[in-house]
């Protein structure tokens, strides 16, 4: 009986990602190949939040700002694909800075964890650890998403859901002002699917949308609107 064909192996890191300024931590941690670029893992994070990349992005790290060119938006000296992440030649525990969307201003900091050999029966970026829903990205930034958690309690939600369900049963009763606030009751249902979830984080659905990402497919693209 033959032996199974060897299978590929490659350098690669352990990254893991965090939210300044926001309590309980929202966090990933991302396997890269080492020639992965800087590019790979800006898309890596806007496919781990759920995020549209809608918004001009950049990387801080060893003085330099680097990251994906937009017309009418940031260039830079070195455009995040062309810089490998062997090339930064990053040591165990080094961090590093992602800024996005500068009108409130997202910060994450990046720390390089391990350096580790991957595998070629997997597909790269790859999700393999995480905690809570990423913020909205149009929210407001860390602190007006901090109030927004703190508003949208889960006994909130509940006493919500409780009095929506009371007054839809006597929907036929209802004045013209209780009516009203039905219908406003109703508009803001939509909200509580987020808000429901925020401590959840979907890594299966991440990392579908990486895989399709890594071959090169477009629909990798297709992101989960949020209403909140």
């Amino acid at each position: 009986m033959s032996e199974p064909d060897p299978i590929d192996t490659y350098t690669g890191y352990q990254l893991r990602f965090w939210f300044l300024g926001i309590q309980p931590v929202i966090w990933r941690r991302l396997l890269l190949r080492a020639d992965n670029t800087l590019a790979d893992l800006h898309y890596a994070i806007q496919i781990t939040c759920n995020w549209s990349d809608d918004f001009l992005h950049q990387f801080k790290i060893h003085g330099k700002n680097i990251g994906v060119p937009r017309i009418y938006g940031i260039s830079f000296s070195e455009p995040a694909d062309k810089v490998k992440l062997a090339d930064l030649q990053l040591y165990k525990n080094e961090r590093f800075l992602y800024e996005y969307n500068f009108h409130v201003n997202w910060q994450l900091e990046v720390r390089l964890e391990e350096t580790v050999t991957l595998t070629g029966d997997r597909n790269y970026p790859l999700c393999i650890g995480g905690r809570r829903a990423a913020p909205p990205e149009d929210c407001g930034g860390p602190a007006h998403f901090n109030q927004l958690c703190a508003h949208f309690s889960p006994y909130y939600i509940y006493q919500q859901l409780l009095d929506g369900y009371e007054m839809y049963q006597r929907r036929d009763q209802l004045s013209e002002e209780e009516q009203y606030e039905f219908e406003e009751r109703q508009q803001e249902l939509s909200r509580f699917s987020y808000w429901a979830k925020v401590d959840k984080f979907d890594r299966r659905t991440a990392n579908k949308r990486l895989k399709l990402y890594a071959a090169g497919d477009d629909n990798w693209m297709a992101y989960e609107e949020v209403s909140w």
